[in-house]
């Protein structure tokens, strides 16, 4: 806003019989109207106020106006009035992140990436778009054009918790930019370590083998879960065993305890004798005896 164009009627006359007639100038612009204005006695134009075709998404945009020249006698003459508007440069690339952090382990190898950096840029021409990276104070650390940050020097003599504090820019042709923080921090290089790890399965036991094989006991045994119920019930088993054998021990040492508490009271007929016929009848003996006694009774 407030750019002068340059003069379109610069070396221009009005051509007016009239002698020593004096002109005035107005433009009309349609919908642009309120973009331009111009001097009303020199026909300078001036920009109202900025016009961007970023947002538009355009390379170039052609504005038509009427110019109107009318002198003290109110007479007239008009003609049009091009104005091509081109996109430009106006623009600084933005970076993707506020401020950047890398841990990096000691020894990395010179030329390890260590991150990506990325930028936007509201222009539309490719041209416009074009930015460069670059990292101020470049110790041990480089970014290129592509916006991979990568090790520039040996790192293995460094001592572990050393910070790098840089500066990431990215500019365009034109000089115009966009700056970062960037932490480097240097830690415990990376080893390779034995680590155990416990992990539950569910597998299906294969038959035993000829010979047996203790290695399903093994595995039986190696996992917690399965003595997480195995030993209670162990306990419980002899706890069991334990008071079978205790009341064993009481019955026989206490033969009434035994008779009332290990064995169970029946009465039962021990044999009916096969059929005699005597004198023309049947006979049959009964006996009849209780567990504990020897009575025997006889009934005919």
């Amino acid at each position: 806003s407030g750019d002068v164009l340059s003069n379109p009627f610069t070396g221009t006359q009005v051509l007016d019989p009239d002698f020593n007639d004096v002109q005035t100038f107005t433009m009309d612009c349609g919908a642009n109207q309120g973009q331009f204005r111009m001097n009303s006695n020199t026909g300078l134009i001036t920009l109202s106020s900025e016009y961007d075709l970023d947002d538009a998404g355009k390379t170039q945009e052609v504005v038509t106006c009427t110019v109107t020249a009318t002198d003290k006698g109110g007479h007239t003459v008009s003609t049009q009035l091009s104005i091509t508007v081109n996109e430009i440069n106006d623009n600084a690339p933005v970076l993707d992140k506020g401020s950047y952090s890398y841990f990096v382990s000691q020894c990395t190898s010179v030329g390890s990436p260590i991150g990506q950096v990325t930028s936007t840029d509201k222009d539309v021409q490719p041209e416009h778009k074009d930015v460069t990276f670059d990292l101020t104070s470049n110790v041990g650390f480089l970014v290129g054009n592509d916006g991979k940050i990568h090790v520039a020097q040996d790192l293995c003599d460094v001592p572990v918790g050393t910070k790098y504090d840089l500066t990431l820019t990215a500019s365009n042709a034109d000089g115009l930019k966009d700056t970062a923080p960037v932490t480097v921090v240097i830690t415990d290089p990376t080893t390779t370590t034995s680590t155990t790890s416990t992990t539950t399965t569910t597998t299906t036991a294969a038959p035993p083998t000829a010979g047996g094989s203790t290695s399903s006991m093994d595995g039986f045994f190696d996992n917690l879960e399965n003595l997480a119920w195995f030993v209670p019930a162990v306990i419980l088993a002899a706890i069991m065993v334990a008071l079978l054998f205790y009341f064993l021990y009481k019955c026989i040492r206490n033969s009434d305890a035994l008779s009332r508490l290990c064995c169970k009271r029946k009465t039962s007929i021990s044999k009916v004798r096969d059929p005699q016929k005597i004198d023309g009848k049947y006979e049959w003996n009964v006996w009849s005896h209780s567990d504990y006694t020897d009575t025997k009774i006889e009934m005919r």
